[in-house]
């Protein structure tokens, strides 16, 4: 049996580990024996971190899936990594969501002349959300690598710009950076509920993932004030509970908010009626917005709409996602509720669905990928 490493900083809940864990279960459903490999030692793990590796061991154990966790010291991090490919075993594919894993990978295969290794690295973070010292360090691991991808329109597009003009020069050295959208394990959602008692279960807007000043945490206090919304419950599911983070949000709210911490979104139960809300803002500095996140295709995949950031569907541009994903100004607090108002009476037919989730399937990505 050939094998797969898939290669990631480590598993706790976000959105590079949750695309390395899609990965790693449609690589085992094609019959490839796959291998996570992390940089994180467990007993640094703490309490109140929660992990993708614990919340879905069972899926993980079923799929015949290793998880390797080498050292996060680069010179043990390389000693780790000639004990698990010094034996030559064939391996298929190599996924690397970490640049400096994708050094080491380097540094073994020039220094064991393994031409047999092909290392795709795969680029998670826009460039202006950085600051350039870290920007460049970045730029610079990126060139150790065999093939370099981004998962966003928006990342490929400032990739070569996000130096202006100062280092010009290198960004003319760079490796070609491609698109290689993301893509969702479906069998893994939950399906939509359509509650037997209908008029007795209230819409809900629902806000998945980190609550950081840039996913728009401002602009859901603001929601939370707008008495048109006050047929809403608002549900936040979040990775850790953070109490301070929501203390204006439950003043606000009351017993309209609901918090959901540590779990994947399989472990939801999701309404026919809710809606997604992802107030991306990445400030005036950005050149370019990613609006659709992994958690807007985790949400089209279950049947519910999203309201995103105007201007930013840039990487799913086919005509079906502008039916499911509604574009507004969060500035414009009118525009807001106008769209969730609209959001509220969209139901998705089956025909669409089928074609969306089609398209957000992660098989896409792996078989691109083994393509090469």
């Amino acid at each position: 049996m050939s094998s797969a490493l898939v290669f990631v900083d480590n598993l706790r809940i976000g959105g590079i580990q949750r695309l390395a864990l899609d990965e790693s279960y449609v690589l085992s459903d094609l019959g490839i024996k796959c291998i996570i490999v992390t940089q994180e030692k467990p007993k640094l793990y703490t309490p109140q971190l929660q992990y993708f590796s614990e919340i879905e061991r069972e899926i993980i154990e079923a799929k015949n899936i290793s998880i390797k966790i080498f050292s996060a010291n680069r010179l043990k991090f390389f000693l780790d990594l000639w004990r698990l490919l010094g034996d030559s075993q064939e391996i298929e594919l190599i996924i690397s969501h970490s640049l400096r894993a994708s050094f080491s990978l380097k540094m073994f295969k020039l220094i064991f002349h393994r031409k047999d290794l092909t290392i795709n690295t795969k680029i998670h973070q826009i460039p202006s959300l950085v600051d350039k010292i870290q920007r460049l360090k970045r730029f610079i691991y990126a060139q150790f690598t065999d093939h370099l991808y981004c998962f966003s329109e928006a990342v490929q597009k400032t990739w070569s710009s996000q130096f202006g003009q100062d280092l010009s020069k290198l960004l003319s050295y760079s490796k070609d950076i491609r698109l290689l959208r993301n893509g969702i394990y479906l069998p893994r959602l939950p399906e939509l509920r359509y509650p037997a008692h209908a008029n007795l279960t209230r819409p809900r807007l629902i806000f998945l993932g980190r609550i950081a000043f840039w996913k728009g945490l401002g602009t859901l206090e603001r929601l939370a004030q707008e008495s048109e919304l006050s047929k809403f419950d608002f549900l936040f599911v979040i990775p850790v509970f953070d109490e301070m983070s929501f203390k204006e949000l439950s003043l606000l709210l009351g017993p309209r908010m609901s918090v959901i911490a540590g779990k994947s979104v399989g472990d939801l139960e999701i309404n026919v009626g809710d809606i997604h809300l992802y107030p991306t803002q990445y400030g005036e500095n950005s050149m370019v917005t990613e609006s659709v996140s992994l958690n807007c295709l985790e949400l089209l995949g279950v049947g519910i709409p999203s309201i995103v950031t105007a201007g930013g569907q840039v990487t799913w541009t086919e005509k079906d996602f502008e039916q499911v994903f509604f574009e507004v100004n969060w500035a414009n607090m009118d525009d807001v509720l106008n769209k969730i108002a609209l959001a509220s009476k969209f139901v998705m037919n089956r025909d669409l669905h089928l074609r969306l989730r089609n398209i957000i399937d992660i098989r896409n990505e792996i078989e691109s990928l083994r393509s090469i």
